[in-house]
């Protein structure tokens, strides 16, 4: 359907279309149709965009895993340990905080390809906009 239409408005529809599925992605939801959108659509190369996710992806995974370990530490120091003890980082504040930090820059960075910068130049994780 966009291709009827003229060539001006085809270029709106499809940035609408771009903003709309970044706007979507997060680091939860990666949605692999919204990117499949992107590509085949949009003709919107998304592979740093998916390099993006990935990097935070790790970055989180390698967190979780360190932080999981202070916790088991810190539990143990307690007295308390086991193969059935399992350290429970929703209730970390210091965890949640984290966590939140990094959907925030990851949404300030893809907010940058929002904004027009272009998906074709891989963005590193130090180029989201600080926040708070």
């Amino acid at each position: 359907e966009i291709g009827k239409l003229k060539e001006s408005e085809q270029k709106l529809i499809k940035e609408a279309l771009k903003k709309e599925c970044l706007k979507h992605l997060g680091l939860e939801h990666k949605r692999p149709l919204l990117l499949l959108l992107m590509e085949q659509v949009l003709g919107v190369n998304t592979s740093p965009i998916k390099e993006l996710l990935s990097r935070y992806t790790m970055e989180i995974k390698k967190q979780k895993e360190e932080k999981s370990e202070a916790l088991r530490k810190e539990i143990k120091d307690k007295g308390i340990w086991g193969t059935a003890v399992i350290p429970n980082l929703d209730a970390d504040p210091e965890w949640k905080q984290f966590l939140k930090t990094k959907r925030e820059e990851l949404a300030n960075t893809l907010a940058l390809f929002v904004n027009g910068a272009d998906p074709q130049k891989p963005l590193a994780l130090d180029d989201a906009p600080s926040c708070c």
